[in-house]
């Protein structure tokens, strides 16, 4: 019955069984035939009946056992079921109909099936043109069935969305609203093995008999241009991936096929899948941006044809579908956002509609593209790379928003531990916290890693030049890949590495020569990169990883040259090492691009970068020793004078703010109180950091106001005038007269108002906007600020803490919150919210709400007090007022919660606390 549902067969099921040990039998011949009247008499359009029990072929006819159907042992037939009778009973009734036999030797009922049915309706005045018949026996006519194997082999084949027939044809095309009926069987029938079930349709079934259980309303996917280009970044585009070898030889992408059972439930998830979220995460080297740029290749028609037989996945993505494949280093919000607008140009996005520095309007198109052309894939690589402080941002305002998105299905790798420490206690945020992911794969502690490893290693070894790629070497290779695989800790970086390194060596090594040699984690890319720069620059190795450490502390994409990456250089170089000059850049580069340095583009400029981020934990000392390199990085880069901010190198406008804050916030201090430095940086970087980071003050107050001027306006002169006019609308005299003024700004400011403008800080809203917001009077004086579907917070101070989030049943739909308040502090806060329809609370640090308040009314007001050990929280709801209390000093309880009601025609509501007592105070029609 079970199968039978997931084919659309929902209705109440009808049936007869053996009675066991009652008088009288209720499987008999009789109560067959009340059965098969009783199915006949319902109003449905499609019908199944299923049969299972005992066959008996008796002179050529096929007899269907009922309980009473052996009498001392012996099969009687008149107390049985021929199949001619079955077959006769059913076909009279004027309904698609199914029979399915699962008994031993049923295989005969099928020879004459064909003639019983038209004989039947030919006597019913049935148009057998109209209604189909089908039956199916899951036994030969000289074969015993095994008891469910036939209903368990359906039910393999229906929990197979990806189920193909003849080796390509697959019967669940997600677009398809219904399953043929002989490609179901056919399906069937490659699994059962030795038990051959055999059917016949004498009447074809008609075309709706069978729904698809994989079936979207949105299954049509959006495909892109078959000549577009512009679909997949630079980062993922290529099908040559550069080892880290002193050969500079490069590995193709094909390679990566040994992971299977990754690939297949990315694969399945994206076919199944109308929208959502899928976040792929690992350690740096566990193979995450090896993954989608293989799965964005198997979408390209000429990189699947070229994929030989035993390294082509079982499944496959449709062709085209991948709508967009981007890469978050070094972007910031707004420039991701205009990465993906152009690369969904081609397929239609109307990008007239999307606003600069928008992620809201961009998402508006997006959802429209969907509606109009066909479900979208995205997928965004490296999300923890982007510039600093704009990983959580784009997680909230874009990758959030589109993967609520009906027919829009999005795919993120990041790190698991990207983190950003919060105020006060509260522990690290990470990415994974703020992702609205419905389906997460680690890459690195998935069940197969290991023995993906082995056989991706074992391929490795068993290429020609290899000690290990005779014929006689197999057991070998297979033992010193399966010990490579254990010493990689999940990491196929660090395994690719291993089985280059010891595929060089003249000899073979045993394992237990490598059990040795191998160390767990990042402790072997140490080793392999001590020893390959060691091979780089035999007469000088300090030179090469001088240069390289200077790019593990590059932010953005890389470093340009030769100034700026001989200037960090020098600046970090190792104590005692001599200066380094243009000279030395270029060796450097001649002997390191293609093997630890890649070479890449930044904002149209030419930078280069390591070949892997995993290289700078190597060469990277601890926290501290960073934080040092950091601060001697940004007073290298820093001009001596303020009036060289105009002309100093695109990198130092973007990236010293991150310098400096890496450094110290008293760096980043330092820099914002510097007025050529904010007209020349980009805000894109450096107002996220200083709303983030600094305490309010003049300086921050005054850039936080001017930020969003200076994103529309780059000119130099626009961004002058507007800073002095604003300094001269919000502060002193004395305070704009040390604000600059050069030539270019040759008028006088006016201020015609008696009072300044008061000091304020704005911070970006939650999505949907700032529907409501609440500053706690007492506890810690928390803002809280209510939206779509979250809730923001801020300390007083401005720095944004821990937000809270409606949920994942609400991600795709989320609900507006009208109303917000907040009372007690710490583990003890309650904070609430209303969207019209229920009542949400969240107790303490949680992210999700401890509960939902429905009544079916319309709540219009909440606020909330503490009192003692107890919160109150009130709602207004036309005529009536809620209350309810509880003592949040502890884990909260549904049990604990009590209610109050009082009808009284409200508005709005709040509550005080008046020394022993709580006031509600009221607001409505009579006053």
């Amino acid at each position: 019955m079970e199968q039978a549902a997931r084919l659309g067969f929902d209705a109440p099921s009808l049936g007869v069984s053996s009675a066991g040990g009652e008088a009288e039998p209720s499987a008999a011949r009789e109560q067959i035939r009340d059965l098969v009247l009783r199915l006949r008499q319902q109003a449905a359009d499609r019908k199944i009946l299923y049969w299972t029990g005992h066959g008996e072929v008796v002179s050529g006819a096929f007899y269907l056992a009922c309980e009473d159907s052996y009498q001392e042992g012996e099969f009687e037939p008149r107390r049985a079921v021929s199949a001619e009778e079955l077959v006769s009973w059913l076909a009279e009734d004027p309904t698609d109909t199914l029979l399915v036999l699962d008994a031993c030797f049923s295989g005969e009922a099928v020879r004459e099936v064909s003639h019983h049915v038209k004989d039947a309706r030919l006597r019913a005045g049935v148009d057998d043109a109209e209604v189909g018949f089908a039956v199916v026996a899951t036994a030969g006519s000289r074969q015993e069935a095994l008891e469910g194997h036939w209903v368990d082999c359906l039910e393999q084949v229906l929990s197979t969305p990806d189920q193909v027939i003849d080796g390509s044809a697959r019967i669940f095309q997600r677009e398809n609203d219904f399953v043929p009926f002989q490609q179901l069987m056919s399906a069937v029938r490659s699994r059962t093995g030795e038990q051959v079930p055999f059917w016949q349709e004498p009447q074809t079934l008609r075309a709706w008999f069978l729904p698809n259980p994989h079936w979207s309303p949105r299954a049509r996917s959006a495909l892109r241009p078959e000549d577009d280009r512009s679909w997949i970044g630079k980062e993922l585009a290529s099908e040559e991936l550069p080892v880290f070898s002193g050969s500079g030889e490069s590995w193709h992408l094909r390679d990566f096929a040994s992971r299977h059972r990754v690939v297949a439930d990315l694969v399945d998830w994206l076919r199944i899948q109308d929208s959502g979220m899928l976040t792929v995460t690992g350690e740096s080297g566990a193979g995450k941006s090896t993954l989608l740029a293989y799965v964005a290749h198997l979408t390209v028609a000429h990189f699947v044809n070229s994929l030989p037989e035993d390294r082509r996945p079982r499944v496959l993505p449709e062709l085209r579908s991948v709508n967009a494949a981007l890469h978050c280093r070094g972007r910031t919000l707004s420039t991701l956002c205009e990465e993906l607008a152009q690369g969904l140009t081609p397929l239609g996005l109307n990008t007239a509609e999307i606003k600069h520095g928008s992620p809201h309007s961009l998402v508006q198109q997006v959802a429209a593209l969907a509606e109009l052309k066909g479900s979208l894939t995205l997928m965004f690589d490296g999300l923890d790379e982007a510039a600093a402080g704009h990983s959580f941002d784009i997680a909230r305002g874009l990758l959030n928003p589109l993967a609520a998105l009906p027919g829009v299905r999005v795919v993120v790798a990041t790190r698991p531990n990207a983190r950003r420490s919060l105020p006060g206690e509260l522990r690290a945020e990470t990415l994974l916290d703020v992702l609205h992911c419905t389906t997460v794969i680690e890459l690195d502690r998935e069940d197969q890693t290991e023995q993906d490893i082995a056989r991706h290693v074992e391929r490795l070894l068993a290429e020609e030049n290899s000690p290990y790629w005779l014929p006689d070497a197999a057991r070998q290779r297979g033992a010193v890949a399966r010990q490579i695989a254990v010493g990689s800790n999940g990491l196929f970086l660090v395994a690719t590495l291993w089985a280059r390194h010891v595929a060089k060596r003249p000899v073979p090594s045993d394992a237990e020569q490598l059990r040795r040699e191998l160390r767990q984690g990042t402790s072997v890319l140490d080793s392999l990169l001590a020893e390959e720069l060691l091979r780089l620059d035999p007469q000088d190795t300090a030179r090469i990883r001088d240069f390289m450490t200077a790019l593990a502390l590059a932010q953005g994409v890389g470093l340009p040259q030769p100034r700026v990456w001989l200037a960090v250089t020098n600046a970090v170089r190792a104590a005692g090492s001599r200066e380094y000059g243009e000279e030395d850049l270029r060796d450097v580069i001649r002997r390191a691009t293609g093997v630890t340095i890649a070479k890449d583009v930044e904002s149209g400029e030419e930078v280069y970068r390591l070949h892997h981020p995993s290289f700078g934990a190597h060469l990277l000392g601890d926290e501290l020793r960073q934080r040092e390199q950091h601060r001697a990085v940004h007073r290298a880069l820093t001009p001596r004078r303020g009036e060289d901010w105009r002309t100093t190198e695109q990198y130092v406008k973007y990236h010293l703010t991150t310098h400096a804050v890496l450094g110290g916030d008293d760096l980043l201090e330092e820099l914002v109180g510097d007025c050529h430095f904010l007209v020349a940086a980009a805000p894109d970087i450096l107002e996220p950091l200083v709303a983030a980071r600094l305490s309010t003050t003049a300086q921050s107050a005054l850039y936080l106001g001017v930020a969003g001027h200076f994103r529309r306006h780059e000119a130099e002169e626009a961004r002058w005038a507007m800073l002095r006019a604003t300094a001269l609308a919000m502060f002193s005299r004395e305070f704009l007269a040390a604000v600059p003024r050069p030539s270019s700004v040759f008028w006088d400011d006016v201020w015609s108002s008696a009072a300044r403008l008061p000091l304020h800080r704005s911070w970006s809203a939650p999505p949907g906007g700032a529907l409501a917001v609440h500053w706690e009077t007492h506890g810690d004086g928390i803002i809280h600020a209510s939206g779509a579907g979250e809730v923001k917070s801020w300390t007083a101070e401005g720095h944004e803490i821990r937000g809270r989030d409606t949920g994942p049943t609400t991600w795709a739909a989320p609900p507006r919150q009208r109303g917000v308040t907040a009372a007690g502090r710490g583990d003890s806060r309650v904070v609430a919210t209303h969207d019209g329809l229920c009542v949400r609370m969240w107790h303490g640090n949680g992210k999700y709400p401890v509960e939902e308040l429905y009544w079916g009314g319309t709540p219009g007001a909440v606020d909330s007090v503490r009192w003692g050990k107890e919160v109150l929280l009130a709602t207004v709801d036309g005529d009536r007022l809620w209350l309810w209390r509880w003592d949040s000093s502890t884990e909260y309880s549904r049990a604990e919660l009590r209610k109050h009601t009082l009808g009284v025609p409200v508005r709005c509501v709040s509550l005080l606390a008046v020394g022993g007592r709580v006031a509600a105070v009221t607001g409505g029609p009579p006053g």
